[in-house]
């Protein structure tokens, strides 16, 4: 492995644990791990299953915008593919979208650029549905979404800087935007029509014909159906690891879409597997609750921990399932 990128994981696995030691720091280990033993297993069973859903429904969706380009992989690879990369995720950031691609190139032939233009398809879309679950959120729990940004952003980010410090950091930050593009025209013009060039040319076309597979899907609006069940889904794991813990049984769905949404977030930071953001993200969701912060602490833990629990199982039994069942073949290229 490279210097460069030991350096760039040390870095994100810097950051995921500095923001765990930030989401527990002062904690009463003690009062945790009460709450912990509060845990009800027979509620974990159903949420385990409905976790395993949720990705087989991704798995679904996502041969829908790989039908277009000509190919029908099984559910079977597909699902072996998506449980794989998660457990990529779990150990370096986004390196998961890689494996995933690469490895159903290898067992369906397709080409690898064009998968990956699927799977940044796959994440705009996901992005969207985000941002649509936010603003419902925002009109269901106006007061509370309003304080975590009252509290949590400007509050800090006011006593650390000062206003004035951040309408220069969005102004420098516009400023090096305009900066970059200029010197990558620039660049770009220099090596478009050297071999390097010409093979960027033909990865980007190969992303090109990815997204372009959403227009050309005949079955768009079970694409939609898929994409609302998959977040329906989500969820429905959260409800039920609710009651699965006693200091969380008495909420509703309502607190599980703001969990939803705010830890989201915190999973999409670039530390390995969410590891510290989202312990962090969903906890401050829950304080807002009334939930005890060793309580919310608590949940988080323990939902963080079932899902790198059931990917780290369920994805490296499937990948074992795949070498029994599918010979080793090259990667496809475009």
């Amino acid at each position: 492995m490279k210097l460069g990128k030991v350096l760039r994981y040390a870095v994100v696995l810097g950051i995921g644990v500095a923001l765990f030691a930030l989401a527990f720091r002062g904690l009463d280990w003690q009062s945790l791990w009460q709450s912990l033993r509060t845990v009800k297993a027979a509620w974990l069973i159903p949420a385990v299953v409905v976790m395993l859903l949720s990705h087989l429904v991704r798995a679904l969706r996502w041969n829908l915008l790989i039908h277009p380009l000509g190919a029908n992989p099984t559910a079977f690879n597909s699902m072996t593919a998506v449980m794989t990369g998660y457990l990529a995720n779990t150990a370096v950031p986004r390196l998961g979208e890689v494996t995933r691609c690469v490895l159903l190139s290898r067992t369906d032939k397709i080409p690898v650029q064009s998968l990956f233009g699927t799977v940044i398809s796959e994440r705009v879309i996901d992005l969207i549905t985000l941002l649509v679950l936010l603003a419902i959120n925002i009109v269901l729990e106006s007061k509370l979404l309003l304080k975590v940004w009252k509290d949590q952003v400007l509050a800090k980010f006011s006593s650390s800087s000062g206003g004035g410090m951040g309408n220069s950091i969005i102004l420098i930050g516009i400023i090096a935007a305009i900066v970059s593009l200029i010197l990558g025209l620039i660049i770009w013009r220099r090596i478009r029509d050297t071999d390097f060039g010409q093979k960027i040319s033909g990865t980007i076309r190969g992303f090109r014909d990815g997204i372009l597979s959403v227009a050309r899907m005949r079955q768009r609006s079970l694409f939609l159906a898929y994409t609302a069940l998959l977040w329906i889904l989500y969820g429905l794991v959260l409800y039920l690891l609710f009651k699965s813990f006693a200091p969380t049984a008495g909420l509703g769905m309502v607190a599980a879409l703001s969990v939803l949404v705010i830890g989201s977030f915190g999973m999409v930071m670039p530390v390995p597997g969410g590891i510290g953001a989202y312990h962090f993200a969903a906890s401050i969701a829950l304080m807002l609750y009334g939930i005890g912060r060793e309580d919310s602490l608590g949940f988080a833990f323990m939902a963080h921990g079932m899902q790198t629990l059931v990917i780290i199982v369920f994805g490296a039994l499937f990948y074992f399932l795949m070498t029994l069942r599918t010979p080793k073949v090259e990667v496809a290229k475009s």
